[in-house]
């Protein structure tokens, strides 16, 4: 059935029925996409890809798995050997792949598909004896500027970010020796940014230190520990001359540690894999995992990225698109008025079902104009708003949600 639909759409397709006989296909005629199964008789999907990227013409050879297995490490493999998308056949209509096809095809060859285990080390940009990074992350303008203010004494570069967002690119697509990260922002919080930069660089993540201004026991110690973070710093009781203390042991750590990984016989640079992000209780995720969450189509999730329905938070040309699950959940229960979150989706946010609802909530009257430019029952939506309540997202998440909704849905009306 893919093959009829990829053909209806003007593609010229060519099929194998084995792994043996289509890696041959691909080198003899070098197309202009592999659309690769991992279940394959005499040589599997992986198999097949580590083979073709051992081979000069399958180095940069576009490949896409179409797969009925959504297993975490094949994912994981398939990714490190240049992949450019996982798709789960259950999960994934023949008019998605079509999308995904054509999309691919016209971006060409990737540079940068090859095997990491062939790929070149990377050398670090910054030059040795290069003073080492600070990054704070934090949504208030007073405070940033405040932690700039006293660590700008330390001998080293301080990096500030006004987002959680700006914050994510930064510490996925750079490096810092430590990172000071608010735990409570609008969007993500410091928990969310310190998990996604764990799982994505490990023992390369910088050292991480939890901003707040709360009292020791409103803060989650036992996951803010396990999430990496090495210190606390209570910015409404701390002085300065604390907070630069604690700061500066962390950074005569790392200039121990990376004089020892700089030395003549230290390896230089070791290429990032593509990881999967997103965990039991994680917000970030990639496209492909959030489309499998949410029952929807990894395409139409690419298009609500590229179009601003949701938030992109990849960096720039990125193969994987990073997502924020509880951000698709809360703009498709507006969007479709749905009447349930599923309990795996929750489970996978620590969602509650007992969230307290507004006896005036202020969301209602953003609710019905989004109804009426939406053209569906004000009622509906209203108790779509009701439901997302009750799984804890607050007046300004919802709110935020239903401008953003009601703003783009306007844009695209007919004759706007």
């Amino acid at each position: 059935m893919y093959r009829i639909r990829l053909e209806l759409e003007g593609h010229q397709v060519a099929t194998a029925a084995d792994g043996e006989t289509g890696l041959s296909m691909a080198l003899d005629s070098t197309p202009d996409l592999v659309l690769l199964d991992l279940d394959l008789p005499r040589l599997d999907g992986i198999g097949v890809l580590q083979r073709l990227r051992a081979e000069p013409k399958g180095r940069r050879m576009p490949v896409v798995i179409l797969s009925n297995s959504d297993d975490p490490d094949s994912v994981s493999r398939a990714g490190q050997l240049g992949a450019l998308e996982y798709l789960v056949k259950s999960h994934t209509s023949p008019t998605a792949v079509a999308e995904v096809v054509e999309r691919v095809v016209a971006a060409g060859p990737e540079p940068a598909a090859m095997s990491l285990d062939d790929a070149p080390p990377q050398e670090d940009a910054r030059p040795d004896g290069a003073q080492p990074r600070i990054l704070v992350v934090d949504d208030n303008p007073a405070k940033l500027a405040a932690l700039e203010a006293v660590l700008s004494s330390l001998g080293a570069e301080v990096v500030t970010a006004a987002s959680s967002g700006a914050g994510l690119r930064r510490l996925l697509g750079e490096d810092f020796a430590v990172a000071l990260l608010d735990i409570r922002m609008s969007d993500l919080d410091g928990y969310d940014l310190a998990e996604a930069v764990k799982r994505q660089k490990g023992r390369s993540s910088p050292a991480i230190i939890f901003v707040t201004a709360f009292e020791a026991s409103e803060v989650d110690v036992v996951r803010a520990y396990s999430m990496g973070a090495v210190d606390y710093i209570y910015s409404s009781s701390m002085a300065p001359e604390i907070i630069r203390a604690r700061v500066s042991v962390l950074l005569d750590d790392y200039k121990k540690r990376h004089h020892a990984d700089t030395g003549p016989s230290a390896h230089r640079g070791t290429p990032l894999a593509l990881t999967t992000l997103g965990s039991p209780r994680g917000r970030l995720v990639s496209v492909g995992q959030a489309a499998r969450l949410v029952g929807g189509s990894e395409a139409t999730l690419r298009r609500w990225a590229h179009e601003g329905w949701i938030s992109d938070l990849s960096l720039p040309g990125a193969p994987r698109r990073l997502v924020d699950l509880r951000e698709i959940v809360l703009v498709m229960g507006l969007r479709f008025s749905l009447r349930e979150i599923s309990p795996q989706v929750a489970s996978v946010l620590g969602l509650p079902t007992d969230g307290a609802i507004p006896t005036r909530d202020p969301c209602l009257a953003a609710a019905a104009r989004v109804a009426r430019v939406l053209r569906r029952p004000r009622r509906a939506v209203a108790e779509s708003v009701t439901l997302l309540h009750r799984h804890g997202y607050s007046c300004e998440e919802i709110g935020t949600a239903l401008s953003r909704i009601e703003r783009m849905a306007e844009a695209a009306a007919p004759g706007a």
